[in-house]
Order: C-alpha cells, then sequence, then structure tokens
C-alpha cells in the first residue's frame, strides 16, 4: 500500500515537473521541453534533471503490477483515474495554463462574412463617337455583384451630373436583386442640347443596396462624357465669270469664319474642276469661335480636257472649248482631327485663249481674197458716176435757170419799147 502511494506520488510530481516545464516554452515539442538551458524556469540543463529523476527514483521503489504487495485502492488527494497526463492537466490548471499544457484553446468566434460589393464594369455609347451637341445618344452600363457566395436587393441606381446642357431619359432605376456574379445592364439615354459647352463631363452613378442579412451598402461609380460642338466654317466672296478663256489667270478674294461654338484647325480653299485650277490654294489656318480671315485665291484656266496646269490637252476644239463645271471646296478640321468638307459648285463657259483670237484676226487681215478689192473698186466707181451724175442734173439745171432769167429780161424791154 505505501509503495503504491510512493509510486503514485512520484508519478504525480514528475506529472507537475512536466507540466511546468511546457508553462516556461508554451509548447509541447521536444526541442522545447529538453531544449538549450533558459527555455523553462526550474530545471537549467539536461544533467541537472536526470540527477533530480536518480534522486527520485532511489527513494521511490517502483512496484509492477504484478507485485504481491500492489493493491488497487484509491489514490488520496487525487481524484480517481487521474495519473500521467490527467496529472498533468491538473497541474496546468493550477499553474493556469490551459488543460494538455500551453496550448491555445478553439475559438468559437463566428466567420467574418464580407459585405458584397457592386462595381461598373463597362460602359458603351452607340457609334462610339462623341456627344456632339443638339444629339440624342444611347448608352449602356454593365454593373456586376463582385461576391462569390452573396447576393444583394433592393438595389437603386442613381445618376448624378453637373455639366449644364445635359439631360437623361432616367435619372434613377431598381432592381429587386442582383445574385453572386451576377451582370446588370442599365440603359441610358443621353440628350445633350445645343447649347452645351465643349467639355468632358462628369456622369456618376451612385449605388444603394443591401445584403442577405438586411445591412445597408453604398457605393459610386463614375464616367467621363466626351461633348462636343459641330464644327461650323463658311466661305463668303466667291464668284465666277459666265465666260473665261483659256490661259487667263482669275483673282478672287475669299473670306472664311468660323460660325460655329468650337476651335477649327487648317482652314483651307481650293478648286476642282474641268479645265480651272488653283495656281495656290488658299490657307487660313486655325479660327477661334467667331474667328475669320481673308485671302486671294488665284485661278488657272486651261482647257476642258487638260488634266494638269500648263500641259496641253489632245482633244478637238469641241473638247477643249465650251461650257464646264467645277467646285470650290473649304475644307477643315476638328479638335480631334476629323475632317469637314464643304462644297460651291459653279458653270462657265472656256473659250479659246485671247492670244490665238488676235492672230487669227491679224492674219485675216493680211490674206483679204482679190474679189473683195475689186469690189471695193466698182462701189468706188459708182460713187464717182454717180457723183458726176448728180453734178451734171445740177448744172443742166443752172443753166436752165439762168436761160430763164434772161429771156424774161429780153421780153420786158420789148414790151416796154
Amino acid at each position: 500500500m505505501n509503495n503504491r502511494r510512493k509510486r503514485t506520488w512520484k508519478n504525480y510530481m514528475l506529472a507537475v515537473l512536466t507540466a511546468a516545464a511546457v508553462m516556461g516554452t508554451g509548447s509541447l515539442q521536444p526541442s522545447s521541453v529538453w531544449g538549450e538551458a533558459g527555455d523553462r524556469e526550474g530545471i537549467a540543463s539536461l544533467d541537472e534533471e536526470e540527477v533530480y529523476r536518480e534522486e527520485m527514483e532511489g527513494d521511490f521503489e517502483l512496484e509492477t503490477e504484478d507485485s504481491p504487495d500492489s493493491e488497487t485502492v484509491p489514490e488520496e488527494g487525487l481524484p480517481d483515474e487521474m495519473t500521467g497526463i490527467d496529472a498533468g492537466a491538473a497541474a496546468g490548471e493550477v499553474w493556469g495554463s490551459p488543460a494538455g499544457g500551453g496550448g491555445v484553446q478553439a475559438s468559437d468566434e463566428e466567420p467574418v462574412l464580407h459585405q458584397p460589393k457592386l462595381t461598373l464594369e463597362s460602359w458603351k455609347i452607340t457609334d462610339d463617337q462623341p456627344l456632339l451637341a443638339g444629339e440624342t445618344r444611347e448608352g449602356v452600363a454593365v454593373f456586376r455583384n463582385q461576391s462569390r457566395d452573396r447576393a444583394v436587393y433592393n438595389l437603386e441606381i442613381s445618376l448624378e451630373w453637373e455639366a449644364q446642357g445635359l439631360g437623361f431619359g432616367k435619372t434613377s432605376y431598381y432592381y429587386p436583386s442582383a445574385a453572386a456574379g451576377a451582370a446588370l445592364e442599365v440603359p441610358v439615354t443621353i440628350r445633350v442640347s445645343s447649347g452645351a459647352e465643349q467639355q468632358d463631363a462628369v456622369l456618376r452613378f451612385s449605388l444603394e443596396y443591401e445584403d442577405d442579412k438586411g445591412t445597408a451598402c453604398t457605393g459610386s461609380e463614375k464616367v467621363i462624357l466626351d461633348i462636343r460642338q459641330k464644327a461650323e466654317v463658311q466661305a463668303s466672296g466667291f464668284f465666277m465669270e459666265e465666260q473665261v478663256c483659256a490661259t487667263d489667270t482669275l483673282s478672287k478674294d475669299i473670306k472664311v469664319q468660323n460660325t460655329g461654338k468650337a476651335p477649327v484647325y487648317n482652314v483651307q480653299v481650293t478648286v476642282e474642276g474641268g479645265g480651272i485650277f488653283a495656281r495656290s490654294p488658299l490657307f487660313a489656318g486655325n479660327l477661334e469661335t467667331g474667328g475669320q480671315a481673308e485671302g486671294t485665291l488665284l485661278l488657272y484656266v486651261g482647257t476642258r480636257d487638260m488634266k494638269e496646269p500648263g500641259t496641253a490637252g489632245e482633244g478637238t476644239e469641241e473638247e477643249k472649248y465650251g461650257e464646264t463645271r467645277g467646285t470650290l471646296l473649304l475644307t477643315y478640321e476638328d479638335a480631334d482631327g476629323n475632317l469637314y468638307t464643304k462644297e460651291e459648285d459653279f458653270r462657265t463657259v472656256i473659250g479659246p485663249s485671247r492670244t490665238v483670237a488676235l492672230s487669227v484676226e491679224e492674219e485675216e487681215t493680211k490674206t483679204n481674197p482679190w474679189w473683195i478689192s475689186g469690189l471695193l473698186l466698182v462701189i468706188v466707181l459708182l460713187a464717182g458716176l454717180a457723183l458726176w451724175m448728180f453734178c451734171l442734173v445740177v448744172r443742166s439745171r443752172k443753166e436752165l435757170a439762168d436761160a430763164r432769167v434772161i429771156r424774161e429780161e429780153l421780153y420786158g424791154e420789148k414790151e416796154k419799147g
């Protein structure tokens, strides 16, 4: 009986020492319990512990279960069935450590649930072109629930903006729910007034919704609206004569003006047409809103069949000369580099060059036919004959008048005598 108590007491003391060593290291690893000096309190080294064990074993004699003196008697001072590691657990409770020595107890806290999040996945406007003043366009915003396992409920999307001249078909959208990972397409009708300024306007989407536990959530997304004014330029002062001669050079004074509400760039004026060529285009450069410029456009008149200025045509007289049509071209660009063209048609009649006409007249003068000279001689003779006959008639009449006067004078004297 006493031997049994001695053995039990020895086991209890060993368990207490083991628990104390575990408390000093916070682990049951062998390297922590039997490791380097300073890792635990009460035992400085492995040699000291071995000496201590030998002393304990010398004080108490061990008994086996087969020895005649062994008895199954409840241990005094200890609860039933508390030996070995159970005793160590009890010792650990005495020192304030968790049962089993040095471990951390499992937590009973609930797992963290992250709120679902809605984000803007894409934004697209029809035709992928800037919004022009005076237009109405359609856009689509796609929102996605980024949560993999939680839905959203009572979703409300509101539109907010500050730019003047903008309007929308709807400004608020409601959706009862959106499943985890689901996408929502939100159609947006955009109206831009004709007086809207050219700018990059901000459109904001304000999001309000709830998770599956009724917790309120909010979010905000934004897109940029590229608003552009129409580029407008007018040209004035151009006219074309009804008839021109080949090889002529025409000077045309032209004025161009920016009549739109946005700057324009690389403004030019030129002509295209059968037989009419621009010696050099009129370049007006860049024009701010309301700006204007003036210049002279020099035109060269060729023939209708002429392909390039100064080259001779190979057509007949009918193909070279006659009525022709042309076009005045006004070109300019907007801030995005888009090219605009305006056309004004004209028509005129191209005749032979003045040099050719004068040469023909001189040649005709030098090569008069003989019959013209004969005709002129006949005319002169006839005129002389007529004059001679006229003189004879006048002379005869004068002689008759003189004879009558003489006769009257003679007869008058006889009567008086």
